[in-house]
């Protein structure tokens, strides 16, 4: 049976409206006297309701709380359902997520390859932590991936969209005092 609340409203406006009720516990919020407190369980109730109405925003904060452990038990198995379901859906921070997973091995056997993909695919959609991870795997990589062009691409393509963490990545590789390969 329809609640009140619901009735009329739209699966989309519902899921919205369940994600944003989330962020005011997630992160708290106070304006103008109306005050939401910081609660991160209140969050997750909110945000696992949106995301069972298909909000992909939903579905990445609660991978990275269950990533983070984040107002509940650190669950990388958990974390790993919920980032895939977002990317699956174009989340590109969802990806990057995902892609530490593997290129860490948390919840997941280390996997290189598996990581690049996800970044490559986060990378597709203007993801500028990924284009830049992506610059550090091929440079720093001792295996099959390394390759300095292709890095040297990444981190070119990184900088030009104003990520000083790549230019400043980039200076440390062209140094000449042979420290450029620190990890």
């Amino acid at each position: 049976m329809e609640s009140n609340y619901e009735k009329g409203r739209t699966q989309e406006e519902l899921a919205n409206e369940d994600y944003f009720e989330g962020n005011r516990y997630y992160f708290g919020y106070n304006y103008r006297n109306y005050v939401v407190k910081q609660n991160y369980k209140k969050a997750i109730e909110r945000y696992e309701k949106a995301a069972s109405l298909g909000h992909i925003g939903a579905m990445y904060m609660l991978g990275r709380m269950y990533l983070y452990g984040i107002g509940c038990s650190q669950d990388y198995q958990t974390a790993k359902s919920w980032l895939e379901a977002a990317a699956e859906k174009g989340h590109d921070d969802a990806m990057c997520k995902l892609g530490m997973l593997y290129l860490k091995g948390l919840g997941v056997e280390q996997n290189t390859n598996e990581a690049i993909k996800w970044y490559k695919e986060a990378s597709k959609l203007g993801n500028v932590d990924a284009i830049r991870t992506l610059g550090i795997i091929y440079y720093k990589s001792e295996g099959p991936e390394k390759n300095d062009p292709l890095a040297q691409f990444y981190l070119d393509h990184a900088s030009s969209l104003g990520d000083a963490a790549s230019e400043s990545f980039l200076e440390r590789m062209s140094s000449p005092n042979g420290k450029n390969r620190s990890k």
